[in-house]
């Protein structure tokens, strides 16, 4: 769902980057990263284009696939059109490819490696429920992942805090140890 913008991030802009500054185009290269609805996005991405993207990078990603029916009244900001622009249909959000966790189980299924994910979320992140029960999944299905909170809430100046670290981590780089 989302019309055709996962297309075009995935393969047209990745195309036109790698075209316009002669960037390599391997995905053991390329990191996708995004925070809050975008690190849905990532996650999403990532998964559903593992010859793109080979590691991802989420900070409280907004994973609400699961219980949207349930969520989409909570939202002060957005409503359910918003909601159905992006992931379609509702009712069966959850059991569909726009649910990340169906993309993770399709490639396992394939035999095709599940690109690791790193998750950074506030200890007061209105969504940090969701993105427990993400991480559960991930040890669950045995991919490779790095979760971390601390104290904070669902803002840049927490997500700032892991950007070195997530960065290092998705590159090989030595990294300083987080608490």
């Amino acid at each position: 769902s989302g019309g055709k913008y996962a297309t075009f991030v995935a393969v047209e802009l990745m195309e036109k980057f790698r075209r316009t500054f002669r960037i390599e185009a391997s995905a053991e290269n390329t990191i996708i990263s995004g925070w809050s609805m975008g690190g849905y996005g990532a996650v999403y991405l990532g998964w559903k284009y593992p010859e793109v993207f080979s590691k991802i990078i989420a900070f409280a990603p907004a994973l609400l696939t699961k219980n949207l029916e349930a969520w989409i009244p909570l939202d002060q900001d957005r409503n359910e059109a918003y909601y159905r622009m992006i992931f379609g249909d509702i009712a069966t959000a959850s059991k569909r490819d726009v649910n990340p966790e169906v993309l993770a189980r399709e490639l396992a299924a394939r035999n095709h490696p599940v690109p690791p994910v790193y998750v950074a979320c506030g200890q007061e992140d209105f969504l940090l429920g969701n993105n427990l029960e993400f991480v559960e999944f991930l040890k669950g299905q045995g991919i490779a992942h790095e979760f971390h909170t601390g104290p904070g809430v669902h803002s840049l100046e927490f997500w700032n805090q892991y950007m070195e670290d997530a960065i290092q981590w998705a590159v090989g780089a030595p990294r300083a140890v987080q608490s």
